[in-house]
């Protein structure tokens, strides 16, 4: 049944990005995050050029492009005088426009909400799977690295005096 799928993966979804989002706060980045779901759009977009509509096409190009996203705000910000944030805003802009032009010349403007929203209602069994897969990976990696993580978002000088290694300290 659609319904019970649709609510399954909110769910699961729900759930995992609670889980990261609270940790996302508590490192003050709300904002970085939010620009990198924007910059995912070129990633989606070459995706579809390259390898067709695919699940895992769309997946792989949305990972990629806030890869280079996230990584080119930092070099960028490394290299000039310009802070992270306003790096990631320049690449963020730039990538967008890039992605919409590519969906453009792909004759699939008409669809921006759907390729930046998406439906849930929409969801498939493999769909469901990969959300699964993707919520149990991120909720176990966390649980399994909680204590570093948080005392690094706490108190990140303490990782460097305390030589803390991530999966062995635990109490």
């Amino acid at each position: 049944c659609i319904r019970d799928s649709s609510l399954l993966a909110c769910l699961m979804i729900g759930f995992a990005n609670g889980f990261v989002s609270g940790l996302v706060i508590l490192k003050k980045s709300a904002l970085q995050i939010g620009t990198l779901s924007c910059a995912l759009l070129p990633g989606i977009a070459v995706a579809v050029l390259m390898f067709g509509l695919t699940r895992w096409s769309l997946l792989l190009g949305a990972v990629v492009a806030a890869l280079l996203v996230g990584l080119g705000s930092l070099f960028v910000s490394r290299t000039s005088r310009l802070n992270q944030d306003t790096a990631l805003s320049i690449l963020h802009t730039t990538a967008f426009a890039a992605g919409f032009i590519v969906l453009v010349r792909l004759g699939l403007q008409q669809k921006i909400d759907d390729w930046l929203f998406g439906s849930i209602m929409s969801l498939s069994d493999s769909d469901l799977w990969i959300a699964f897969a993707i919520s149990a990976a991120s909720v176990l990696t966390l649980l399994l690295f909680r204590r570093p993580i948080l005392i690094y978002l706490f108190d990140p000088d303490t990782v460097s005096y305390t030589h803390l290694t991530l999966p062995t300290n635990r109490e």
